[in-house]
């Protein structure tokens, strides 16, 4: 007899539990408080229950169950997928506006974008966790229907790319992809504030040519489509309406562009390539005819051949990931009236082999300074938006300089108000220049944490190196310029450091 009382207690107990397991709990407001209610598998109207229609703020959803919010009665309308814990739909731009709601198990990877839906968002890699489902169209933060910097996979439709940015409004860093991404690079992951998604045309409208590639974006970049020879109306150009700023053109084409739909209104015909439409034309272009010019114009575009330097020197870019407005530089010195982006604008820049670039903070090359021969695709937070001015070298014999130092072994050619620290023995190796002042982390100044081997300083001066950042833990001088620290201890060493003139610190 104990043995059957003990078994119903399980089987009870079993049962009890597997009904709390299959249960969400509701929240009329935020935080769960307020009045609520459990709800089972199936689908439910929220006007009634105790919650009512467009009351519910927050709810508990445990392991193992998923839940749609609809914004219509009769599960239709706009919706939101849940799987976790929600302290208030706010976060998700969904507070009361459910009208009805379907609890079902939590299957895992079943939810591909459905009919008139373009994409699907989660909160989670592999597309798990909270879940929106989009249609085409820009969806700002409070749209997104999952929590803002949240975003970490998507599943798009046949035939649809999205673009994410990193802040709302469209703005910040931006990039485009072209098919489902099931666990988003750290660059992106719980990063993304904005969408737009669209439809992506591809190659399937240049009449089996590529003639034109069209950008929304300045220096060939953005969303693109390419084009054949021909008319394309506003419908087919494969980009937004008004929103031409760049294109390239193959070799013996020419391009006429249309302020208004129907090839009307302003015109202008470019026989070449353009980087950046100006003013008069950029994102105001409905319509194009792409036509052979029979001029033979060499304009060194072959579709597909992204590169925007293929010339000498170095190519500055107002945004970071080589985007924004941006202009090429050869060999010379540029204040910032020159540098073709503004004033303390420089993010990020890209450097033709046998190139050095030094910035400055301050115009006419003075204040701190560091020199690169490398790519950078973002400049760091001390750097960024902060050059006034800047110089390009050339790396070789006839300027005094080799592949790998920016003032060789034998130079005389140390500024006689600055030091410049070296990442390798014997002046070589990654350089910075430095003025008179603190550095409280040397990657602040674009130069790597714990990398000074040697450095160079005029007479008379000091440079104090500390092992720590923020001029904290041991602290090292120099007094005298070091090809080396083999002695002191201090190579590949220093944090921070703190330049002092003959006359102090300035």
């Amino acid at each position: 007899m104990k043995l059957k009382l003990l078994l119903v207690a399980l089987m009870t107990g079993g049962l009890f539990i597997s009904t709390i397991a299959q249960t969400v709990t509701l929240y009329r407001d935020c935080n769960y408080r307020g009045i609520s209610q459990k709800l089972t598998i199936g689908t439910h109207e929220l006007s009634q229950t105790n919650i009512g229609n467009r009351q519910l703020s927050s709810l508990r959803v445990p392991n193992g169950l998923k839940v749609v919010l609809y914004s219509s009665s009769g599960a239709k309308g706009d919706l939101v997928n849940i799987s976790s814990d929600i302290t208030c739909l706010t976060d998700i731009g969904f507070n009361d506006k459910a009208s009805s709601i379907v609890v079902e198990r939590d299957r895992g990877n079943n939810n591909f974008p459905g009919r008139g839906n373009a994409v699907t968002l989660f909160e989670e890699c592999n597309f798990r966790g909270n879940s929106r489902a989009l249609e085409a169209g820009r969806h700002d933060v409070a749209d997104l229907g999952i929590r803002n910097d949240r975003l970490s996979s998507f599943q798009l439709s046949n035939g649809y790319s999205i673009t994410v940015y990193e802040n709302s409004g469209y703005s910040g860093r931006s990039t485009t992809f072209r098919s489902s991404e099931n666990c988003l690079s750290y660059t992106w992951n719980n990063k993304v504030s904005s969408i737009y998604v669209f439809r992506d045309r591809g190659n399937n409208n240049n009449n089996g040519f590529a003639a034109a590639t069209l950008y929304e974006s300045c220096n060939f970049t953005g969303n693109r489509n390419t084009l054949g020879p021909g008319y394309h109306d506003v419908a087919d150009l494969g980009i937004r309406n008004d929103r031409l700023s760049s294109f390239q053109l193959a070799n013996g084409f020419s391009i006429t562009l249309f302020e208004n739909s129907g090839y009307s209104g302003k015109s202008y015909t470019y026989n070449n390539s353009e980087n950046c439409l100006t003013y008069t034309w950029n994102n105001k272009v409905s319509s194009v005819h792409i036509f052979r010019n029979g001029g033979g114009y060499n304009n060194g575009y072959n579709p597909g051949n992204n590169n925007t330097n293929n010339g000498g020197g170095v190519t500055v870019y107002r945004d970071c990931n080589y985007r924004g407005t941006s202009k090429t530089l050869t060999e010379g010195s540029y204040n910032a009236y020159q540098l073709g982006i503004g004033n303390d604008k420089l993010s990020s820049f890209r450097i033709s082999p046998g190139y050095r670039i030094t910035i400055f903070e301050n115009s006419n090359y003075s204040g701190n300074s560091a020199s690169y021969n490398n790519d950078v695709s973002c400049l760091s937070s001390y750097w960024n938006d902060k050059t006034s001015s800047i110089r390009i070298d050339r790396i070789g014999n006839n300027y005094g300089y080799d592949n790998n130092n920016y003032y060789n072994n034998n130079n005389n050619n140390n500024p006689d108000n600055a030091v410049i620290i070296y990442s390798q023995e014997n002046f070589g190796g990654r350089s910075a220049v430095l003025r008179p002042g603190s550095i409280a982390y040397l990657p602040d100044v674009g130069f790597p944490d714990n990398a000074i081997s040697s450095l160079q300083l005029p007479p008379g001066w000091k440079v104090v190196l500390y092992d720590q950042p923020n001029f904290r833990g041991s602290s090292y001088n120099v007094l005298r310029t070091k090809d080396k620290f083999l002695l002191s201890g201090w190579s590949n060493k220093a944090s921070s450091l703190i330049i002092y003139t003959s006359g102090g610190l300035k």
